[in-house]
């Protein structure tokens, strides 16, 4: 994930400042920006949106991570602010949800 921050900001330096950490500048090329108003890069499953809107996104209430549906085989979610799904260019499975990488990659097979 350092290697990905580094490559989308430019950044050759080998002091690692955060990912779009609270309090700090919006960064405006943060990748968890809803591109061309269709598309997104996950911050991690587990949080519902990104820094400047951290409860855009549709939560399972089971599990506590972001509503994940497949539509054509990508993954979408129900964003609540904008009212529409938004896909998912990558799925970032941190921690605890590493284990389900492989349920989910099923799900892509029932869509």
């Amino acid at each position: 994930m350092i290697l990905l921050y580094y490559f989308a900001h430019k950044d050759k330096t080998d002091k690692f400042v955060g990912l779009q950490l609270p309090g700090h500048p919006m960064i405006e090329n943060d990748l968890t920006n809803i591109f061309d108003g269709d598309i997104t890069f996950d911050l991690h499953l587990l949080t519902a949106g990104n820094h400047p809107y951290p409860e855009q996104y549709e939560k399972d209430v089971r599990t506590g991570n972001k509503k994940i549906r497949f539509i054509d085989g990508k993954p979408v979610c129900f964003n609540t602010r904008l009212g529409r799904d938004i896909r998912f260019v990558l799925l970032h499975f941190q921690g605890r949800n590493k284990r389900i990488m492989k349920d989910v990659y099923l799900m892509t097979n029932d869509a």
